[in-house]
């Protein structure tokens, strides 16, 4: 069947595989906070396979797993005053929150994507531990970077090279 199908086929199971889940709000955070849109639908797929209402065993919640302690930070510093610990599991505040603290990553690390994969991972302060497991090429990073990579930056149609990656 599969070969059948061609190309086509070969696209669509891509797509299904690698979905640009929630793109409306992904855009327009993406924009907000100069993220790379497949940098977060890769953050996004690593973390929660894309369901919204997940809670992780450490109690990270939703799409991007955002810690509530994380999110409550990321909420004072962006200026969202009326912020509620319930609010994490809304998409659009979760891909907020997110999106932000992953832009803050990125400024923090010089623009390196594979490090700021694995700080989103390892959370606030923790960024020597963050630069042994980088220079151990920690696999969650290279989940992330092969998704954003491989999946979620369409290289026929507007291939965008990685930014600094190998920088350690």
């Amino acid at each position: 069947q599969r070969a059948l199908s061609g190309l086509e086929g070969a696209r669509n199971l891509w797509e299904h595989t690698y979905p640009k889940a929630y793109s409306d709000a992904v855009s327009k955070y993406s924009k907000k906070f100069e993220v790379p849109q497949e940098l977060i639908w890769g953050i996004m797929r690593a973390e929660s396979q894309y369901k919204r209402d997940i809670i992780s065993p450490v109690g990270a919640l939703g799409l991007m797993q955002v810690m509530p302690k994380t999110a409550k930070w990321v909420a004072k510093k962006i200026g969202l005053s009326d912020y509620v610990p319930h609010q994490v599991n809304d998409v659009e505040t979760n891909l907020a929150l997110g999106t932000n603290y992953l832009n803050m990553v990125l400024t923090d690390l010089g623009g390196s994507q594979a490090l700021a994969s694995a700080a989103y991972n390892a959370g606030p302060g923790n960024k020597s531990r963050l630069i042994r497991l980088a220079r151990a090429e920690d696999s969650y990073s290279k989940r992330i970077m092969n998704n954003y990579v491989a999946a979620y930056n369409d290289v026929i149609e507007k291939a965008q090279p990685v930014r600094n990656t190998n920088s350690l």
